[in-house]
């Protein structure tokens, strides 16, 4: 008890528990995938052979958890729009942040 580190530690410790549970949750919910209703859609497709369409299943969830979840992740903390216009959240976060990454393009 009497360490002057380990409030300041536990608290650190918990913030990157926090987000890295929040993290996971939109990662898993981002997608089809993570709320179980992809596969439904997936097996109803008519492909010649059913391991083409399973992968074009891992393909959309890796697209969208890994890459663009970290694109958006990466233009919103590398642009500064997190500090310069705080009242912007969700979407209008990642549309201001992908308009000054990305310019004109940002905004389509």
């Amino acid at each position: 008890f009497g360490d002057p580190m380990a409030l300041p530690g536990a608290i650190s410790g918990w913030a990157v528990k926090t987000a890295i549970t929040r993290g996971i949750a939109r990662g898993v919910f981002s997608n089809e995938a993570g709320l179980g209703s992809a596969p439904m859609v997936h097996c109803t497709a008519k492909v010649d052979h059913p391991v083409r369409q399973g992968l074009y299943g891992l393909f959309e969830v890796f697209m969208d958890t890994i890459v663009i979840c970290t694109l958006t992740a990466t233009s919103i903390l590398t642009t500064g729009v997190l500090t310069s216009q705080p009242e912007l959240t969700g979407a209008q976060l990642s549309l201001s942040a992908f308009s000054i990454t990305l310019g004109g393009a940002g905004t389509v």
